[in-house]
Order: C-alpha cells, then sequence, then structure tokens
C-alpha cells in the first residue's frame, strides 16, 4: 500500500497497523478484508466504500508477467501440470483467478486464505498437496521468490527453487526434466 500512502497522503505508520496485524489474519482466512478495512477507513480519512479501495489496490497490483506465462504454458504443453500457491486474502485471491485470469493459466491455485496457513508454514504445503493432482510429491517442484517459502517446501518433500530469474528457472525445469 505504498502506493496509496503516496496518492492519497496517508503515512505508512497509519498504515502499517493494520498491515501488521488485521491483514496478515485475513491472509489465512480468520479475518474478513473488506469488514477489517473498514474499521481503518476513518482514520486514513478515505470517503469512498471499501470496494472502491479494493477495486484501487488489486488493478494497481495486478500485472502478470508474460514470459513467465509463456513458459508455464510451454510446460503445459509438455503434460506438465502447474500450481499456483500464493498467501492472498479470499477477496484479492478471488480477483486474481477470475478478473486476472490465473485461474486459466494454472492448473489449480492454493492460497493462504483457504488452506489457513502462510507459504512460510509446512501446513500449508500438507494441506496442498494432493496425489492424485500432482503426483508424487518428491516429483513435483515448488518455485518461490521467498527462501523461507522453498525451505518450508523442500522441508514438506518437494524439489524447491528459488525464484531469481527466468532464465534460472529454465535451467532448473530443464536439468530436473533431464533427470
Amino acid at each position: 500500500m505504498q502506493r496509496f500512502s503516496l496518492e492519497y497522503d496517508v503515512p505508512e505508520d497509519k498504515l502499517r497497523p493494520f498491515f501488521q496485524n488485521e491483514f496478515l489474519r485475513c491472509e489465512i482466512g480468520k479475518a474478513d478484508l473488506k469488514e477489517e478495512l473498514a474499521k481503518y477507513l476513518p482514520q486514513w480519512d478515505y470517503k469512498q466504500p471499501v470496494e472502491e479501495l479494493l477495486d484501487y489496490w488489486f488493478r494497481g497490483e495486478s500485472q502478470v508477467d508474460k514470459d513467465v506465462t509463456a513458459f508455464i504454458q510451454d510446460l503445459q504443453a509438455q503434460g506438465v501440470n502447474c500450481f499456483l500457491a500464493t498467501n492472498n486474502e479470499k477477496h484479492r485471491a478471488l480477483y486474481l483467478i477470475s478478473e486476472v485470469g490465473l485461474g486459466e493459466i494454472f492448473n489449480e491455485v492454493f492460497t493462504s486464505a483457504h488452506l489457513g496457513y502462510f507459504k512460510s508454514q509446512p501446513e500449508f504445503w500438507q494441506k496442498a498437496y494432493n496425489f492424485e493432482l500432482m503426483g508424487n510429491k518428491h516429483e513435483v517442484l515448488a518455485v518461490d521468490d521467498n527462501e523461507a517459502v522453498v525451505s518450508a517446501a523442500r522441508n514438506f518433500g518437494f524439489y524447491a527453487h528459488l525464484y531469481q530469474s527466468l532464465d534460472k528457472l529454465k535451467q532448473e525445469v530443464q536439468r530436473l526434466m533431464s533427470l
């Protein structure tokens, strides 16, 4: 919400309590984002409905990397199932799946809001894992740009790759497919 802070002249220290508390509960499905945001809007001197703030927020953070998308589609054309694991609360997750189209790009989308845990927690991977969808967990590659998430996925038994660039990911996938 740095963009919100700048564009609506709301100091980040006024936003921080929401993101350090209520928002985290929303991300794991323990609270509803619309209800929690409504409590803060007067403090932020935001006069529009919560839905308008969500629209502003979600649209501003919904760019999809076309090169990554093309790589995922190439993998799927080779018969590789591709899944998305994301830390997102339920409203944004639905927006990403339906409005942005991530539900059409991936075979399945696993969200922290629906599973009740963050990706950095082993319980996330335990609840997301489905042998019928994914096959043997030792044949699953989890990719993330957060080392804690990569570590949690690796500890669960997946191959795991720290995302640094698409080229490095392509090399790792090619290496694993040649095994």
